[in-house]
């Protein structure tokens, strides 16, 4: 019988703990990152054999299956479209991809780590969590962390619902720390599932359309199911990606306005250097 994945059950002995603390400023991935493998080394304890790293597991997906060489082989290795979106690189890199050119970890992942339900590196029938790691310094206040892109999360939404099935989940490790002149120390620690979040996530358009939220701020309170959740957010996105349309389009509309004119003549005499 496999054991139930419970990311929360994972951490919480975290708290006390230290890494040591990076060289420069302590904002972004620098500080979140022996964080990162702080509870990525709880949850391969825990999971041996359904764990890895992002980037690791999409290598042996890879090297997995030699005979699969083209793009659309290689999307096909990574399951239905959702999971192809959220845990697949680019159409390039993958082409790009051979075992003398492997993956290496990216900012940018959807997830630090990804837990399978079955034992078997093999996203086809199996269920998938993803779990990603925020950090925040308790000593100075600032901008929530930057989530996910709001349009891969639609991408994946639609896929799923297209499909009749969400067929994996996304859960947030946020842990607050505190700087010491040689350490950073975990203060807190708090998991939350994306797909119990129920007040809207909101979407910096801005910067470059990331959902960003506190993950130590995050309500857990909707009751429903992820397909439910999914229809939710989806229709949310779509409110606010028309409202930014007409935004655009009536920014186009003043320059359209002054090019639609009489273009300017040149002066008859030239302007003096």
């Amino acid at each position: 019988m496999l054991v139930p994945i419970d990311v929360d059950l994972q951490v919480p002995n975290l708290v006390g703990r230290t890494v040591p603390r990076p060289s420069g400023t302590l904002s972004g991935h620098a500080a979140g990152l022996p964080f990162e493998h702080l509870v990525h080394g709880n949850l391969l304890a825990a999971y041996p054999n359904q764990c890895r790293r992002h980037y690791e597991m999409v290598n042996e997906i890879l090297l997995a299956h030699p005979k699969a060489t083209t793009y659309e082989e290689r999307a096909a290795l990574f399951g239905p479209e959702a999971l192809q979106q959220l845990v697949m690189r680019g159409k390039q890199p993958t082409i790009g991809w051979s075992p003398e050119n492997l993956f290496e970890e990216k900012q940018n992942d959807t997830a630090e780590s990804i837990v399978l339900e079955k034992p078997q590196f093999d996203l086809r029938g199996n269920h998938v969590t993803l779990v990603d790691v925020k950090t925040r310094n308790n000593s100075i206040s600032g901008q929530p962390p930057n989530i996910m892109s709001a349009g891969k999360l639609a991408e994946a939404m639609r896929a799923s619902l297209q499909a009749g099935k969400v067929a994996f989940d996304i859960v947030y490790v946020g842990i607050t720390f505190e700087p010491t002149d040689t350490t950073l120390v975990c203060r807190e620690i708090r998991t939350v599932s994306l797909f119990k979040i129920e007040h809207a996530l909101y979407i910096n358009w801005a910067a470059a359309e990331q959902i960003q939220f506190h993950v130590s701020d995050a309500d857990q309170d909707f009751d429903g199911t992820r397909e439910q959740w999914a229809h939710k957010f989806l229709s949310t996105f779509c409110q606010s990606l028309d409202e930014r349309i007409q935004k655009q389009n009536k920014r186009l509309q003043k320059y359209q306005a002054v090019l639609s004119q009489q273009p300017p003549t040149a002066p008859s005499t030239p302007p003096s250097p």
